[in-house]
């Protein structure tokens, strides 16, 4: 349809296959140009009235924010980044379109311009309007919030995480003024944790020295049905070697070998943690049955 000073009012659809082709095309700043023009489109069809009857109006919604933010998060010059955390995500924002990716993306761009406690507190302000938030933006607040000091709020967010899956209240709800861990936050919509939620805590908590807790968190993940990956079982049996757990640990390798995973770089720490708990005879099982299993080119 055409507008009053002869330019083309075009439908939603239409903009975001321009948005989609820029995004295509790496074209971060040729988004954000389409995006403002797609901004004010949209608004001055809002004060015309348009789309009461006459056609297919344009209409922004935050899917339309996503899609640029997402196109600078893949350019992944620092400039693309500022872009999506402080101009685009202040927008949306203003616009009420802050929806839980569109968050996600500037939390993203923050951890990648190494600025975990600005990915932190756009976590903290998602929840504080009540955005429902799902695993992956989840999972990027609790990395940030582990490596920018805050891992004990971090683990609370787990928790929270873990109740909302458990029927605790605040699972993809909204709103629900049920307090939030962390400083009095409202609930806001949750997502369970995933295999990712737990590994973003647990090489943090190595690397405090918590092994206890990290040994806690990892066995949680095993309870709940998540299935670790290689690099958790490496942590897990490097933490029982600080603990003087060898049983322990040759039992986690087992579990290693069993799922098909390649524990041959792990069998030290394990047989570090029998040797330190006084088994050195099942340290020397464990080397043996890795000698059996490692080919004679891959030993030499």
């Amino acid at each position: 349809a055409a507008g009053g000073g002869g330019e083309w009012v075009w439908s939603s659809r239409t903009w975001y296959t321009a948005l989609k082709a820029s995004k295509r095309l790496g074209d971060w700043r040729a988004g954000r140009s389409l995006l403002q023009r797609f901004d004010a489109t949209a608004a001055a069809a809002a004060a015309e009235g348009d789309g009461g009857g006459g056609g297919e109006s344009a209409s922004l919604d935050a899917g339309a924010f996503q899609v640029v933010m997402a196109t600078c998060l893949a350019s992944g010059d620092p400039a693309a980044l500022r872009c999506a955390r402080e101009e685009l995500m202040p927008q949306a924002e203003a616009r009420g379109l802050g929806r839980g990716d569109v968050y996600g993306a500037a939390m993203q761009a923050s951890v990648v311009l190494g600025d975990p406690d600005a990915a932190w507190a756009l976590h903290r302000r998602a929840r504080e309007k009540g955005v429902p938030l799902f695993a992956p933006e989840l999972n990027i607040a609790l990395g940030a919030g582990a490596r920018c000091g805050k891992l004990r709020d971090a683990l609370a967010l787990l928790d929270e995480m873990r109740a909302a899956r458990d029927g605790g209240g605040g699972a993809l709800a909204g709103g629900g003024g049920r307090a939030a861990a962390g400083g009095g936050l409202s609930g806001g919509g949750l997502a369970a944790p995933d295999v990712g939620s737990y590994d973003a805590v647990l090489k943090p908590l190595m690397m405090e020295r918590r092994d206890d807790e990290m040994l806690r968190r990892f066995e949680q993940m095993g309870a709940e049905g998540l299935r670790p990956l290689e690099s958790h079982f490496r942590l897990a049996i490097s933490a029982c070697a600080n603990l003087r757990q060898g049983g322990r640990a040759a039992a986690l390798l087992l579990r290693m070998q069993q799922d098909g995973l390649r524990y041959q770089d792990a069998a030290a720490d394990a047989m570090s943690a029998c040797c330190r708990e006084g088994h050195p005879d099942l340290a020397l099982d464990i080397f043996e049955s890795v000698r059996r299993e490692v080919p004679a080119s891959a030993a030499a």
